[in-house]
């Protein structure tokens, strides 16, 4: 496959995949192995942090692995021990049904109408802790940190409650030295995070890739996704559904949100 952790390995750099859940869950050893990423970590390499005077087995949440505070403490601890530079995915779990968060924060966090925003809120604290502690490890200043999610959530905003907000998710880089700032518009998919990294990572090469460049004002930017036994595309404003044989929808997302 053509990967980050493949090419990067290339390139120098220390990779590792990160999985607070048990080894082999969700396909993640064997696909970070196919991938070619050089080591892995989940449930079991889990190191208890000494300074909550507890085993490993206290932090699991009982369903889907340790919770998201403990483990991301563990991801910074562990990568203050890697061979600069390196790449390093982190795949958190807390903002899942049963939807739980640990009992120290219950009625603590901010809550609303659907279940799963008490463990958001659960997540964003302990990304919060993450950047406290990493902020004091010398590879901060010098880390592209990419915030994103794998699929989206039912919404409780209206312009989320259609086809093209079922699959509208976070694109957030972070620079601590400030170089990238602003937002941008740019219809994005999660494709383009390979080429778009490697050119801010200044690495030019051949790849294959079904992805662009989201800063080339030269490449098309859109956006492509399988709803049931359609697809979907959206570039700009405007959203194209295909059954696979013919169009059966085209809007202008802007003059028509629903």
């Amino acid at each position: 496959y053509t990967s980050m952790a493949g090419l990067l390995s290339k390139e120098g750099y220390s990779t590792a995949f990160f999985h607070g859940a048990n080894r082999g869950s969700m396909g993640f050893l064997a696909f970070a192995n196919k991938t070619g990423f050089q080591q892995y970590y989940g449930r079991q390499d889990y190191d208890a942090d000494p300074r909550f005077g507890k085993g490993k087995d206290d932090y699991f949440d009982g369903h889907w692995g340790i919770w998201d505070e403990p483990f991301l403490q563990f991801v910074d601890r562990r990568l203050n021990s890697f061979r600069q530079p390196f790449f390093a995915p982190e795949f958190t779990i807390s903002s899942h049904h049963p939807f739980h968060v640990p009992a120290q924060y219950r009625g603590r966090l901010p809550q609303g109408p659907l279940p799963i925003q008490q463990c958001v809120a659960y997540t964003d604290l302990s990304l919060r802790r993450f950047f406290e502690t990493a902020r004091r490890m010398p590879w901060y200043r010098n880390t592209l940190f990419v915030i994103t999610a794998d699929h989206a959530v039912t919404g409780v905003r209206p312009e989320y409650r259609n086809l093209v907000g079922r699959f509208s998710i976070p694109f957030i880089l972070y620079d601590p030295r400030g170089e990238l700032k602003g937002e941008d518009a740019t219809t994005m998919q999660q494709a383009d995070f390979l080429p778009t990294l490697l050119d801010l990572l200044g690495l030019q090469r051949e790849v294959v890739s079904f992805g662009h460049n989201v800063f080339s004002p030269s490449s098309p930017h859109f956006a492509v996704s399988s709803a049931g036994e359609m697809y979907q595309m959206v570039q700009g404003n405007f959203v194209l559904h295909f059954d696979g044989v013919r169009a059966t929808g085209f809007y202008d997302k802007s003059r028509d949100p629903g």
